[in-house]
């Protein structure tokens, strides 16, 4: 069966979109793989939606709703046979399918046909096992391990699903003390795949484990977390991604934990032993002859996955413009970002400069990301900012990048300066920059970071090696250095002297994203009304009222916050100092304003300025905050539209909260939050940062160039404002389309030049 979707004639579509067809599969189609091929032919990437109903599908979480944003040119997506699924988790069975929908977003780019194909034959080159639930399609050519499969032994043998695409190691096995694997007499040729791919946070660590083939030890592990840490966790991160044009290559080919040996039978079956202290993960194997035509069917599996893989993962690459130095300008007391592209071979140590400026210079570490947080197209990115001199591999060929973001200190004499870069080589480069008689003044610090506890300090405090305060306490210096603050510690109502400690170390107000729904859920009302209490005894008096507690995110959701805010309330009622808070995604959400203390919005909430000052007024409250939170301009909500609108502070998630692998964007729901990237130690001189960190560092600059206009009673400051308010206008859309950085430059020099004495 085929569907012809839409034809590409110019500006024109043959078939205008969305598609709808009604019962589009035929009685068999549960044994067959869909398959949608097609052509972008727009420029940039286009969003293709399918969505598939059947009887019971009544809202979004009771069908298949797949997206894909895929580039520009040829693309081909395969959904194997059972791989369907709900948006609620469960399985969708093609052959009920009543409505089907396929359309783009922008419509009429896409030349696409859908099909219904047979699925891939099975490997015949050997054994070929993915390991996993029963329910879920294996990886292609594999066939299913179930837990209930009789070749398995182990006490207790459950299978784990993972958020992760790649379709080997999304799923498997834990729990297996022993796997029997009937052969003919002969030499075999064994692989294992045993990495547990983690979910949100955690990247499960394996230690100890000893792997024995028919007695024969095939592989044994005995790690210290330290060098786990170092060799699995963090060495990813310390050089540039293998390849930018293959997902495969970046990615898949380091992933997996691949344990291989060899073993001779002489008709007794393979038997494959497993001892570790925690239940061992089996994502799946292969099995074949040791010979060059079993070996050459293994590798071209390999590269059947790899193909596989790339197509889940497609890459789209442009070519970025150079940047070159243009002798920048400062006013006194400022700080602002600069960047510099390098030549090929070009490799940085040191930036040193003047004695009326200071520095703080990174390296641009290539790899792969999503384009967006949740898609799965990638693009070559340079946004992992490691400190000069750490990086220890480079791609050939490629221009590197430094970043400095650079102060003029508020005393230095108004004149003309140079830093100077120093390279591998022992040559210099000479980079000139003028500070001006302009001062800047001084903005009330009201943007930062949700900062959780570093994984692998949790880690290590759980081994007996807590660095988690001295973590958080450098963490924050650092932050304060870029203007930023720490408006929301990890403060967790079990560890009332450690919020003590946390709350010693900045100032109000505070934040606490999780603590509270995290003891309601552990605890019920009446466990986290006494810890509540409690913490009376470890803090001063008031400060009580000086954290806010969140709840809920999207409370309009019944699937999240409505039992929380309840439980919330009686909490409150019980203790009135209890500060509430709530992350607000959805108009709907507006019900809740009045039982507020905070409330936190963004752009699916509204950011409009009429839509604010409404929120504002909602909020009944005694001395309620509206904050915003996780814009999709974060620049412009935290700076500018912050000061437009009234808002109280701006909050971006997340300071440092990887999924899983934190150097592998493929393996979790949503790429990687992390502004402060994962390093070795808790107080380095200068850690390694995710770029966008920079974009809320220029927004605490535009607050206090905004803050030092406002002060000053000249007529071209006044315009100045006025003109910034005039083009962004009322609509948060518009402004986010028209804050580019030629804005953000140009009212920059404006200013400058307007305070000059």
């Amino acid at each position: 069966m085929s569907l012809l979707l839409a034809a590409w004639a110019g500006a024109s579509m043959a078939a205008p979109l969305p598609l709808y067809r009604d019962q589009p599969f035929p009685v068999d189609a549960a044994a067959q793989d869909m398959l949608i091929t097609g052509v972008n032919h727009a420029p940039q990437p286009v969003t293709l939606v399918l969505r598939l109903d059947a009887a019971d599908s009544v809202n979004y979480r009771s069908r298949v709703n797949e997206e894909r944003l895929l580039p520009p040119g040829p693309f081909s997506l395969r959904f194997p046979v059972g791989s369907l699924k709900r948006s609620n988790g469960q399985p969708f069975d093609l052959r009920r399918t009543q409505k089907l929908f396929l359309f783009t977003e922008p419509a009429g780019a896409i030349d696409a046909d859908i099909a219904l194909v047979p699925a891939p034959p099975r490997f015949t080159g050997g054994i070929a096992l993915d390991a996993g639930p029963a329910d879920q399609a294996p990886a292609l050519g594999f066939e299913r391990l179930a837990p209930d499969d009789p070749r398995l032994a182990g006490t207790r043998l459950v299978a784990i699903r993972r958020a992760g695409s790649e379709r080997l190691l999304a799923d498997g096995i834990v729990g297996i003390d022993r796997l029997t694997l009937p052969v003919p007499p002969g030499r075999w040729h064994l692989k294992l795949w045993l990495e547990d791919p983690g979910e949100w946070e955690t990247l499960p660590r394996v230690l100890v484990r000893t792997i024995s083939v028919n007695g024969e030890i095939a592989d044994q592990r005995n790690a210290h977390l330290e060098d786990w840490i170092s060799r699995r966790y963090l060495a990813p991160g310390a050089r540039d991604s293998p390849a930018l044009t293959s997902a495969s290559e970046a990615f898949l080919a380091r992933r997996g934990d691949p344990v291989e040996a060899f073993v001779t039978t002489a008709g007794e079956p393979v038997t494959v032993s497993f001892e570790a202290p925690a239940p061992v993960y089996l994502a799946g194997l292969t099995l074949v002859p040791a010979t060059t035509e079993g070996l050459a069917a293994r590798a071209q599996l390999d590269r059947q996955r790899a193909a596989a893989f790339d197509a889940d993962w497609p890459v789209w690459s442009q070519t970025a413009p150079a940047i070159a130095w243009a002798d920048p300008q400062l006013a006194r007391g400022e700080s602002r970002r600069l960047r510099l592209t390098l030549p090929p071979g070009r490799i940085p140590l040191a930036v040193e400069p003047p004695a009326a400026a200071e520095v703080q210079a990174w390296e641009t570490r290539w790899t792969l990301d999503r384009v967006q947080a949740a898609s799965q197209l990638l693009i070559p990115t340079a946004r992992n900012l490691v400190p000069l001199g750490t990086l220890e591999g480079r791609i050939d060929g490629l221009p590197r990048e430094i970043t400095l973001w650079l102060t003029a200190k508020a005393d230095a004499a108004p004149g003309r300066y140079s830093l100077r870069l120093r390279f591998a080589d022992q040559a210099t480069q000479v980079l000139p920059f003028d500070i001006l008689p302009s001062q800047l003044g001084a903005a009330e610090p009201r943007v930062g970071l949700y900062l959780d506890d570093a994984p692998l300090q949790v880690w290590r405090a759980e081994a007996g090696e807590d660095h988690r305060d001295a973590q958080y306490q450098c963490d924050a210096e650092f932050l304060r250095r870029l203007g930023l603050i720490t408006l929301a510690p990890p403060l967790d109502l079990r560890r009332p002297e450690r919020i003590a400690r946390l709350l010693a170390a900045s100032s109000p107000p505070w934040l606490a994203y999780a603590g509270l729904k995290r003891t309601l859920a552990a605890e019920g009302i009446e466990g986290s009304l006494s810890r509540v209490r409690a913490l009376d005894g470890y803090i001063a008096e008031g400060l009580q009222r000086e954290i806010f507690w969140s709840f809920a995110d999207e409370p309009s959701n019944p699937q999240h916050g409505v039992d929380d805010l309840a439980a919330a309330e009686t909490l409150r009622g019980a203790y009135p100092d209890l500060r509430l808070a709530a992350h607000l995604n959805a108009p709907a959400d507006r019900a809740f304003l009045p039982k507020l203390d905070m409330a936190l919005v963004n752009q699916g909430f509204g950011l409009d300025r009429t839509t604010l000052r409404m929120t504002r007024a909602a909020l009944a409250r005694p001395k309620a905050h509206l904050w915003i939170y996780n814009a999709d301009h974060p620049r412009l909500a935290a700076g500018v539209w912050r000061w437009l609108t009234g808002a109280d502070g701006y909050l971006q998630w997340h300071g440092q909260m990887p999924t899983a692998d934190p150097f592998d964007p493929t393996d979790g729901r949503e790429a990687d939050f992390t502004l402060l990237l994962p390093r070795q130690t808790a107080c380095p001189a200068l850690p390694g940062i995710d770029a966008r960190l920079l974009d809320l560092a220029e927004a605490v600059q535009d607050s206090r160039w905004i803050a030092t206009l406002a002060a000053s009673d000249t007529p071209t400051a006044q315009h100045i404002l006025a003109d910034v308010r005039d083009h962004l206008g009322d609509r948060w859309g518009a402004a986010r389309t028209t804050a580019t950085p030629q804005f953000f430059e140009s009212f920059r020099d404006q200013a400058r030049q307007s305070l000059k004495p």
